[in-house]
């Protein structure tokens, strides 16, 4: 129950044959036949037997391992018997070697790979692999540990694998990771850029998306060349493998990347839309989302993007009788601008009865509007938003 062998290899100096019924899958025991046309003389390895240990075996745990031997089973090439004395082994399993996460007794690109791939969850470790995958020994396996392990492998002055190294940092600032907003096209897809605003500075990234997936499907996610493109993971796919969802991750080779700009795209497609579709998609706020060089998480704020039916539409409208209220949305075509929004009321012969404007922060994304008016009879009304004043365009068809 604790090991397994998977290879028998002879020693070459010896020469001779080898036969094993290491493959038969209904074997009972490993037998193992060494034969040859000369007798041998000299002392040395017989063979060498490779096992693969358990994946449920921990710390401390071990396995006698014992050769049975009958009497007819030992001659030379005279026909001669001849016993043997056999000593038994034990095999104990040691503790974990730190980074060695594949557990072949080093450290290489390898185990790099593989804890990239866990953090996204398409790959599954043991608790001896997790021991081993926790390099800055905080007893949690995350982007920390991304960081660490590249920095080790690229060779970083003074960096130590299972050495706690947290530093604090002076910034308070926080930067802003701002899913964006895009309308759809004519085959109802579009692309939604993520970005980076007031970067501090970051090594690493893993977010969790949050979206509708009875809205939009995700067709697919697209690095950019700001943190780690060739280092780049996602488990789109294999996300309902994974308890957290659909995941992206990326990390550089240990330094920071302080530029602003896109950290991805998401390519979605709209399944039943309408021309007031709105479907929010934002990132998961988790403590550690994001790192920096020297090991610290970066905390920061986080602002929803929207799959837009249209480049500009009006939701969840409440018309009160003293109040008109709603969420308008734009998508990242939109600058941020000052801008008129006005609401007319028309009597049932489509007469103005009222006409009451307010100022508004034209953005990407929800914009929240109330206007205050006076109580009168209105059969219908229309919201405009205008540029500002001294041009007096809309920057919207009217609704």
């Amino acid at each position: 129950t604790l090991l397994t062998p998977v290879a028998v290899t002879p020693n070459s100096e010896f020469g001779g044959s080898i036969a094993t019924n290491l493959d038969d899958d209904n074997r009972v025991g490993l037998n193992i036949a060494w034969y040859s046309n000369e007798d041998v003389t000299v002392d040395g390895e017989l063979f060498t037997i490779d096992f693969k240990v358990s994946d449920t075996a921990e710390y401390g745990d071990s396995s006698s391992v014992s050769i049975e031997c009958g009497a007819k089973d030992i001659c030379n090439t005279a026909g001669k018997y001849f016993a043997f004395y056999i000593d038994d082994a034990t095999v104990t399993v040691g503790a974990s070697i730190p980074g060695d996460i594949y557990e072949d007794g080093e450290v290489t690109i390898y185990d790099l790979t593989l804890l990239s791939r866990y953090i996204t969850s398409l790959e599954l470790f043991t608790e001896r692999q997790k021991e081993a995958a926790d390099v800055n020994n905080d007893e949690l396996v995350n982007i920390l540990d991304v960081i660490k392990m590249a920095q080790y492998l690229t060779g970083w002055s003074g960096v130590q694998l299972m050495s706690l190294n947290l530093y604090s940092t002076e910034e308070s600032a926080a930067p802003v990771i701002s899913v964006g907003s895009a309308s759809v096209n004519a085959t109802n897809e579009a692309e939604i850029p993520v970005y980076i605003k007031g970067n501090i500075g970051i090594a690493a990234y893993r977010f969790v998306l949050d979206y509708n997936s009875e809205d939009i499907e995700i067709l697919n996610i697209t690095p950019s060349d700001l943190v780690g493109k060739d280092a780049f993971n996602t488990n789109l796919g294999a996300e309902s493998q994974s308890t957290d969802g659909l995941i992206v991750t990326s990390h550089t080779s240990g330094g920071n990347v302080t530029d602003d700009g896109v950290l991805f795209t998401v390519k979605i497609r709209y399944k039943n839309p309408v021309a007031a579709s709105v479907s929010p998609i934002s990132i998961v706020d988790n403590f550690d989302n994001m790192g920096n060089e020297y090991g610290n998480y970066v905390a920061a704020i986080y602002e929803t993007g929207y799959a837009l039916g249209s480049d500009y539409i009006v939701a969840n409208k409440v018309v009160g009788d003293t109040n008109f209220s709603c969420e308008l949305y734009f998508d990242d075509s939109y600058a941020e601008q000052t801008a008129k929004a006005i609401i007319a009321f028309y009597d049932g012969d489509g007469r103005m009865v009222q006409l009451q404007p307010s100022d508004i922060t034209v953005k990407p994304g929800k914009v929240d509007l109330s206007i205050d008016y006076d109580k009168k009879a209105y059969a219908s009304y229309k919201l405009m938003i205008w540029e500002g004043m001294n041009s007096m365009k809309p920057i919207t068809a009217v609704k």
